[in-house]
């Protein structure tokens, strides 16, 4: 999934800032990104490569871009590398199992406590999904549109308390847990809930939409909370949807374009479990979504077919909602927002 919230600077009622974390939507969805709709054939299999790139330097309190409520009045800095490997293997042309597995690189470059800018980074493997897809109509009978349904767990195999070094008003330099958008792991098991859909509505127009759910039913990690609101580091839900239409340049030649609308965000509250508690920065992003895709019948590697796509979502709006436990306590978070995403995405089959 992609990316909201990243950056959060406790807001007190005075206004007086202090520095936060960050925490972007992890790039853990399965197929959510631009992707063509053909089918894989009994004992097909598919390989692919996701690349996301996410760089964060906008303040915001709510709807409202707040650049001088952030630490020190200057930027957050995010900059994050999110690559994806993938296999799927198809049992049959409507039932297809895989496992994705991502890898994360980042830094944060932030105003720390000696009021000097400092950067933290991590870089390591991330928390890898198994998935299963059903598409719920027959392919051979619905070429022009269909709706699958995908079902799965994540493993927390990524790191969720990478440490790095934290500059104090004091002069200290201590080993903290780096902020959240830096760590390639959320610290819980997961249970991915995701759909497809698309509809042939002309000889070259059709239209598309997509949705993905991570429920985390573990309330919160070991990680303390980097304010007294709260105890612990929640470990969150994230979503993320889009929709849109694509439209078949040239059809012969595999070549498409597509427009469209889409959303990212970690809910305030959780679907199960009491996260909702625990510190968290929860908020989303819409998107403005262009993208472009070329499908290869053959190629060097692949006799079956290989499809390139990539997308740059636009932000048109952020909001950095209010968590629980900031209502209870009457304080306030901002956050850090990207202003465009990069989704670049290759597949092969065999």
């Amino acid at each position: 999934m992609s990316c909201a919230v990243v950056c959060g600077a406790l807001v007190t009622p005075t206004g007086s800032p202090r520095a936060q974390g960050c925490m972007p939507i992890r790039f853990t969805s399965p197929n959510l990104t631009l992707r063509d709709n053909t089918y894989l054939n009994d004992h097909g299999w598919q390989f692919g490569a996701g690349y996301r790139w996410l760089d964060a330097d906008h303040f915001y309190i709510g709807h409202t871009y707040s650049p001088l409520a952030s630490p020190g009045q200057k930027p957050i800095i995010i900059k994050v590398h999110t690559l994806n490997l993938s296999a799927t293997y198809a049992f049959t042309n409507r039932f297809s199992a895989g496992i994705l597995v991502p890898f994360v690189a980042g830094s944060q470059s932030m105003i720390q406590g000696d009021n000097l800018r400092h950067t933290q980074t991590d870089a390591s493997l991330g928390d890898i999904s198994l998935v299963a897809n059903m598409w719920l109509l027959q392919p051979l009978d619905h070429a022009t549109g269909n709706i699958s349904v995908t079902v799965g767990v994540k493993a927390p195999t990524g790191s969720h308390n990478h440490t790095d070094a934290f500059h104090s008003a004091s002069g200290d330099v201590t080993a903290t847990p780096v902020q959240t958008s830096l760590q390639a792991g959320d610290g819980g098991w997961g249970i991915v809930l995701q759909t497809d859909a698309f509809k042939q509505i002309s000889g070259k127009l059709s239209a598309y939409a997509a949705g993905s759910y991570l429920a985390n039913p573990r309330g919160h990690s070991e990680v303390a909370s980097p304010v007294s609101i709260a105890t612990f580091t929640a470990v969150t839900d994230e979503y993320s949807a889009h929709a849109g239409l694509a439209y078949a340049v040239a059809p012969k030649k595999g070549l498409a374009v597509s427009l469209g609308g889409r959303i990212d965000g970690v809910p305030v509250h959780d679907a199960i479990g009491g996260g909702s508690l625990y510190f968290r920065r929860p908020g989303y992003t819409i998107y403005a979504e262009p993208g472009i895709s070329l499908t290869l019948a053959k190629t060097p590697f692949s006799r079956s077919g290989s499809t390139f796509s990539l997308s740059v979502p636009v932000a048109v709006d952020r909001n950095r909602e209010s968590s629980v436990a900031e209502q209870q306590h009457g304080v306030r978070y901002g956050g850090d927002f990207a202003s465009y995403l990069i989704f670049f995405n290759y597949s092969i089959r065999r």
